[in-house]
């Protein structure tokens, strides 16, 4: 993770001009904002605004591997997160019923540990470079199932997590990347006072007035308790978006032409005795469920479009699906709405948009805290961009932004390009809701060959070839006959034994692994 550093230079700059840095805004994106521009700008005088009115959904929310490397950053110690958050680990994605002709499977993180996974990563010696994931070509040529040779279904169905202590230096190593689920409310809590005892000041009050010069950059800000001068301001104000959408008026680019599920109907239900390390993702008839483990209980919701279904009907399906009523925590509210899309610009003059008051896609795979953390490193990769007043620099990150954006809307919408087709819904999407050019082609060309890094993805800044073939595989978007002559090369004896031998260290190796609640237990106790 490339992380911002003041050198001594900048050191003395700010010691003598100091700034005054505002983040608008609580919750998640806030106060990781302010603890990462506090880490970054130390010189600076960093003040967070919220008020207790707009409140934080909480129902459960996951991340990627980007929070975990963030919070090591920021020097946040995993097991208090884990400790005072209900945070569990995750380890994978798990697609339920979202092809015809395979009930689940799993798109998992990166393996650290190349010895347990070789055949899942890379196919250096039929391309001579890392393109692809072995899994693909090798299981159906054996005719085997996909997930014996993924090294994080076959622990995550186990409900172990891949970490192991060491004996000789008595420390739990990871053999994976991973990321936290975690209850956003106390994780916005935990943040803050984390922030609040490094010196970041907080102030309670809605922002009622922003005040800005004859050129249009932000002087401060007014709540209907305080006056506060400022030098930049971090615009966390959610689906609010009070700088940059109202002040600002940013272009807005609607996304709802390729992703159309506008609602979404949040609920919990009981955590069993076991927790797994994993997001469960279950297709529904009319959109999504997204099932996410806490300690405490599972956080899940509904996301659907309201073209087809009400939010009475949406109820009625979970009901059926679960077979009984789950807890639904905004009984007042109901389902919340959100629209598929984002600013074209998120740093405009002094100001920069982080999170939801940037856009949102919607909530599958965990792309907006992904992307805001993305961007709040690049942003911050440098101490000058607080004091940039060239559009030229700024429109050269909002572009990279939008990019990003439509990169992950590509990303969404091939897992909806599913062979599923028992509901309107699904019969539909691709009709109703029109591929880019990008989607296509990678459908296209899926049919033929395997999608490779350097070939086909050689602009990609988020999504590689390696998360797309599983979205292919599990999908049923590539037949089994593509696979088989792809596949070719590997159908001899002894590449089928090489495979068996590395599968047998896997399991040797799962055998190790230690429970998954057993660890947060462990984890738990040493915060």
């Amino acid at each position: 993770m490339e992380c911002a550093r003041v050198d001594i230079y900048t050191e003395t700059l700010w010691a003598t001009t100091l700034k005054k840095i505002i983040v608008a805004g609580g919750g998640t994106a806030g106060w990781l904002t302010a603890l990462y521009a506090q880490r970054t700008f130390p010189f600076a005088d960093i003040t967070l605004i919220e008020s207790e009115e707009y409140g934080i959904l909480g129902a459960g929310e996951g991340g990627t591997p980007h929070l975990v490397e963030v919070l090591e950053f920021l020097e946040i110690s995993i097991p208090e997160i884990i400790a005072n958050c209900q945070a569990t680990i995750k380890t994978s994605i798990k697609f339920t019923n979202w092809s015809s002709s395979r009930k689940s499977y799993h798109q998992p993180f990166y393996v650290k540990d190349s010895v347990t996974n070789d055949y899942s990563w890379s196919l250096k010696s039929l391309y001579e470079e890392e393109v692809t994931n072995y899994a693909h070509l090798v299981a159906p040529t054996f005719d085997d199932d996909l997930k014996d040779y993924s090294f994080l279904e076959k622990s995550g169905e186990s409900n172990k997590v891949p970490f192991v202590k060491n004996p000789e230096t008595m420390l739990i190593e990871p053999h994976s990347s991973f990321s936290l689920h975690f209850d956003a409310r106390l994780l916005a809590a935990y943040l803050k006072s984390v922030a609040i005892s490094r010196g970041v000041k907080h102030e309670e009050g809605i922002i009622s007035e922003i005040v800005s010069d004859e050129e249009g950059y932000i002087t401060a800000l007014k709540t209907n308790k305080v006056f506060l001068p400022c030098d930049f301001v971090f615009d966390c104000t959610g689906f609010r978006r009070l700088i940059i959408g109202n002040f600002y008026k940013s272009t807005w680019k609607s996304h709802t032409d390729k992703l159309p599920c506008k609602k979404a109907l949040p609920f919990f239900i009981e955590m069993g005795e076991d927790v797994p390390p994993y997001t469960e993702a279950i297709a529904m008839k009319y959109g999504w469920i997204w099932k996410i483990p806490l300690q405490n209980r599972y956080g899940c919701g509904y996301v659907f479009d309201s073209d087809y279904i009400s939010e009475k009907e949406a109820a009625e399906e979970i009901e059926s699906y679960l077979g009984y009523e789950p807890h639904y925590p905004r009984a007042d509210k109901g389902a919340f709405d959100f629209t598929a899309g984002c600013y074209e610009k998120i740093w405009i003059k002094n100001a920069f948009g982080v999170g939801l008051s940037t856009g949102f896609i919607e909530p599958l795979e965990a792309t907006s805290i992904m992307q805001a953390i993305v961007m709040l490193r690049k942003f911050m990769s440098n101490v000058a961009n607080l004091e940039v007043r060239s559009d030229q620099i700024r429109d050269k990150l909002n572009t990279v932004f939008l990019a990003q954006t439509l990169e992950t809307v590509d990303f969404l919408y091939l897992h909806y390009a599913s062979a599923r087709k028992d509901t309107e819904f699904w019969k539909d999407f691709s009709t109703r809701n029109k591929a880019s050019h990008r989607v296509q082609y990678l459908l296209d060309v899926a049919k033929e060959k395997v999608l490779t890094r350097n070939f086909d993805f050689y602009e990609s800044a988020l999504f590689e070839s390696i998360a797309v073939n599983w979205i292919l595989i599990g999908n049923g978007l590539i037949d089994k006959q593509t696979l088989l002559r792809l596949g070719e090369p590997y159908l001899t004896p002894s590449k089928r034994q090489e495979y068996a031998n590395l599968i047998a260290k896997d399991n040797a190796l799962i055998a190790k692994f230690m429970n998954h609640k057993e660890f947060l237990t462990a984890l738990t106790a040493i915060a």
